[in-house]
């Protein structure tokens, strides 16, 4: 289907890709743990991907194919919930109101002939009340997605809806405004995501009508996030020191996607039977999965465990002294790779995946995803890393994250990596050595691009 959705587009391979595999965990993420064999440790399967393209470079479209299943599977839960259950439980109110009413009347006025017995209208009254309680609490639609991403409106939905929530955006400016502090005095507002990443319980309190304190406890949290952005926003984040400290950059999957749409003549049409495919297992996982009450396990086979852990050891090692931001990032890889892999596994085996092992080669699959998405990591770290001084080094990232299938000598002349009036030998100078000190890494292309080196 991504490849289906890239040849219509003709946006490039990098946006719906990342899109389809993040659509995949936000299928599973409600509902789906993953674990080892005799480990009672599990890991959540939800995932925070931020996907960056240009304006006018296609995500609306690009997302709206890819995402479209699940927003006709709420559309769905919502109609249904309105003409089969929100009658029912209307009617079963206003009964409840009736019957207080009647309990009223017989407090005040006592029928002839007939013994008063407070303690039994009393109890009656209680148990109506607290019905009354749970039929309010419940008369709300059951919603999957948000953009909106306020603590106060997110709890409550959160609340409502088992614990669970997709943040789904196309356009995710606002969003992402909100996540930076915009009504958190501009202190990054990201406390309740950051627990919902760890499937923690939140605890959220605030003065509510007739000054009451209203206090609801959010258990087990189960949050998704899949936002698209244009490159001026994902700057704005990736600098942002309040993010950078909190740990959500580290736990957020970015992808810069070089998609810049090629000629209409070239578009070719989905086929049919490829989109009701894809659609089909979306809706099928939605169902299976996301709601899962209680959650299910994925289970790694012995050799997906021990890969693994020999992957997290590797990425330890990798960290060093911890001088480099880069370890912040590194420490989270593993455990990214295995939600990364339930995603995957997923696909593979739709409403069976609970019972087959994941294998060791989607734990593979997965890394080679997570190495694809170490590039950008190693980008943001780097930034974090920089010197005020090293402007070599910010121009480089910047043509990076301008070029993310590799830039050109002739783009980094123009960037003026080399100064003012240097010319060609001077930028290709260093170039080369950013290739000898293991930075930049030159493509097989004849002149050569280069991307930043995975290390």
């Amino acid at each position: 289907m991504a490849e289906a959705v890239e040849a219509y587009t003709t946006t490039g391979h990098d946006m719906p890709g990342a899109i389809a595999a993040s659509a995949l965990n936000c299928t599973i993420g409600g509902g789906v743990y993953v674990k080892a064999k005799g480990d009672p440790q599990v890991t959540p399967t939800t995932t925070f991907t931020v996907v960056v393209g240009v304006s006018g470079g296609g995500k609306s479209m690009v997302g709206k194919l890819l995402l479209e299943a699940i927003e006709v599977e709420q559309q769905r839960l919502q109609e249904e919930f309105r003409k089969s259950t929100l009658p029912v439980m209307r009617a079963r109110l206003m009964e409840i109101e009736d019957e207080l009413k009647r309990l009223e009347r017989e407090g005040s006025r006592p029928r002839k002939g007939q013994a008063d017995d407070p303690d039994a209208r009393r109890n009656r009254r209680t148990e109506l009340l607290g019905l009354k309680d749970q039929l309010e609490f419940a008369l709300d639609c059951p919603q999957m997605i948000s953009e909106d991403l306020t603590v106060q409106v997110l709890v409550r939905i959160l609340n409502a809806n088992k614990s669970r929530l997709i943040l789904l955006s196309t356009d995710a400016r606002e969003t992402i405004n909100n996540i930076m502090g915009r009504y958190n005095n501009g202190k990054p507002d990201d406390s309740l995501l950051l627990k919902a990443f760890s499937g923690e319980s939140y605890n959220f309190s605030r003065r509510g009508q007739g000054k009451l304190i209203e206090t609801l406890n959010v258990q087990k949290m189960a949050v998704s996030s899949l936002l698209m952005l244009q490159p001026d926003i994902a700057e704005e984040m990736v600098e942002s020191e309040g993010l950078q400290g909190s740990g959500y950059l580290q736990r957020t999957l970015f992808a810069w996607t070089d998609n810049h749409p090629g000629r209409a003549t070239l578009s070719k049409p989905i086929p049919g039977e490829v989109k009701e495919a894809y659609d089909q297992l979306i809706t099928t996982l939605l169902r299976t999965y996301y709601w899962s009450d209680p959650r299910v396990h994925f289970t790694l086979s012995t050799e997906a465990d021990e890969a693994i852990k020999a992957y997290k050891l590797a990425k330890q090692i990798a960290g060093g002294d911890g001088s480099h931001p880069m370890w912040t990032f590194q420490t989270r890889d593993a455990e990214l790779v295995i939600r990364i892999s339930a995603g995957l596994h997923a696909g593979l085996h739709e409403d069976k995946s609970h019972e087959v092992e994941i294998s060791l080669e989607t734990v593979q699959a997965a890394m080679q995803i997570m190495d694809w998405y170490s590039r950008f990591r190693m980008m943001i770290a780097d930034k974090m890393a920089d010197k005020s001084g090293d402007k070599v080094m910010t121009k480089l990232r910047d043509l990076a994250t301008l070029f993310p299938n590799g830039f050109s000598c002739r783009e980094a002349q123009r960037k003026r990596i080399a100064g003012m009036h240097k010319g060609k030998d001077a930028v290709q100078a260093i170039l080369d050595q950013k290739v000898k000190d293991g930075v930049l890494q030159p493509t097989e292309d004849d002149p050569p691009r280069y991307k930043f080196a995975l290390r």
